[in-house]
């Protein structure tokens, strides 16, 4: 039996689990092997995926073109989603999109935010007051150690990729083995 961070009875009883990415189309293009590997190996969990908009703006000269972003034909090509949030490009928009998902009562979230990944911490959190979260923690250092309150929310933590000339890995092999951390599941890479 492989040593996971969602156990698993929380897998067996979730019936939906929402992703949380900050994505790109390259993220994407080896992300998206981990996330149908986790909708055959768990076909009774709905997976729905937060893509959060990093450019988040208040000048709505900039929303169309976020809101147009080609993402988001993407994943709507991609079967194994059923759902996603993909208007969070203005704070209002955001803050409606966090209601949404709140309302959902999430009982799995995982954050794949390796950008602030305290701040994606604390949105995994208030999205699911009471459900399994899990996300990126930071190493943390004499100047980030207040970000230590938003990991303590998190049910389980994996550490964010490093990149290294020591022992470089393309990032599939580091998205596989994400997944097998949080889900004990092994993907080719």
């Amino acid at each position: 039996m492989p040593t996971q961070l969602v156990p698993i009875d929380v897998i067996q009883k979730s019936e939906k689990i929402l992703f949380i990415a900050h994505l790109a189309l390259g993220d994407f293009t080896y992300l998206q092997n981990c996330f149908k590997a986790f909708s055959k190996a768990f076909p009774h969990i709905k997976m729905h995926l937060w893509v959060d908009e990093v450019r988040r703006t208040s000048d709505s000269t900039q929303w169309e073109s976020l809101r147009n972003y080609s993402l988001y034909d993407w994943l709507a090509a991609c079967p194994f989603f059923d759902k996603v949030y993909s208007s969070t490009y203005s704070p209002a928009l955001f803050q409606q999109s966090i209601g949404e998902a709140r309302r959902e009562n999430y009982p799995l979230v995982v954050s794949l935010a390796t950008l602030r990944p305290h701040k994606y911490a604390r949105l995994a959190r208030d999205i699911s007051p009471s459900g399994f979260v899990t996300g990126m923690k930071e190493r943390l250092g004499i100047l980030t150690l207040h970000r230590s309150l938003a990991y303590r929310s998190l049910d389980a933590t994996i550490a964010p990729y490093a990149v290294s000339r020591d022992d470089p890995q393309h990032i599939s092999a580091v998205y596989a083995d994400w997944f097998h951390q949080l889900f004990g599941m092994q993907i080719a890479p």
